[in-house]
């Protein structure tokens, strides 16, 4: 089972590869995954929720018609944190501060 995936860009007067964004997925009943990216992608990265361990499993979300997978250490978010991680994101423009920055992400 494949669950719904959101991406929410800031839109501004600038390329959309180099803008920040929040990718957020939901669908689960118990997980979900917050990313967030940033225009030079140093600070990109999934969100932990602040004692949510990981998942014993690999969830995915649908991507664009596409399965992707996410491994355990980037589903630590509850669907709650990700809806206010979003609410944020929209109302600040800002990384979300309700969640933790988990595992970086290198930028390709």
């Amino acid at each position: 089972m494949t669950y719904d995936l959101t991406i929410i860009p800031v839109v501004e007067d600038a390329e959309f590869d180099e803008l920040p964004g929040l990718e957020v997925g939901v669908g689960h009943p118990d997980r979900a995954f917050v990313h967030f990216t940033t225009a030079d992608g140093l600070g990109s990265g999934h969100g932990a929720e602040p004692g949510a361990e990981p998942w014993p499993n690999t969830l995915a979300w649908d991507y664009s018609g596409q399965r992707t997978d996410y491994d355990p250490v980037k589903t630590r978010v509850t669907p709650a944190a990700a809806r206010q991680a979003a609410r944020q994101y929209v109302t600040t423009g800002q990384r979300p501060t309700c969640v933790e920055r988990g595992r970086p992400t290198t930028p390709q």
